[in-house]
């Protein structure tokens, strides 16, 4: 089972091992409703970005009665940035730690413009200063928020 969390992620799967047929999986991101599975048994998820898209998706999955996954393998399949000095395009990876920062974007220090204080950015903003006009797809905000204007 590959899980990638975004469309462009998934697509050089899809691309490149099918032909596929879709399995429409309940409980799955509307953006992404189903699971793709070629002939070897080999299948693609995408989940959607953000903990909570993951975590849904991988649970309807998981108990979804469409799979078997008592002997599978899962390859978590993302696309990341590296420094030029330690890979190339298309490098693998194993991290012996991961760092979770949510729903947001990093620059690599050394590209940041300078008058930046970090490289931390909102989704889909142009600087750190504002504030992202998306709130991670499905992902729900209290009723207070709303009420006080802080909702996206």
């Amino acid at each position: 089972m590959i899980i990638s969390m975004f469309g462009p992620e998934g697509q050089v799967w899809l691309d490149n091992l099918g032909p596929w047929q879709p399995v429409k999986v309940a409980g799955l991101s509307p953006d992404y409703p189903e699971v793709h599975c070629n002939r070897d048994d080999v299948c693609v998820i995408t989940t959607g970005m953000g903990h909570t898209n993951a975590a849904a998706s991988m649970m309807a999955l998981t108990f979804s009665d469409r799979f078997d996954l008592r002997h599978t393998y899962f390859l978590i399949a993302r696309i990341a940035g590296i420094d030029p000095a330690r890979g190339t395009v298309g490098s693998a990876a194993w991290a012996k730690y991961l760092v979770d920062f949510g729903i947001q974007w990093k620059l690599d220090a050394r590209e940041k413009p300078a008058d930046w204080r970090t490289g931390f950015l909102g989704i889909n903003t142009k600087g750190p200063k504002e504030k992202p006009p998306w709130c991670g797809g499905r992902a729900s905000t209290s009723a207070s928020a709303h009420a006080n204007g802080r909702a996206c």
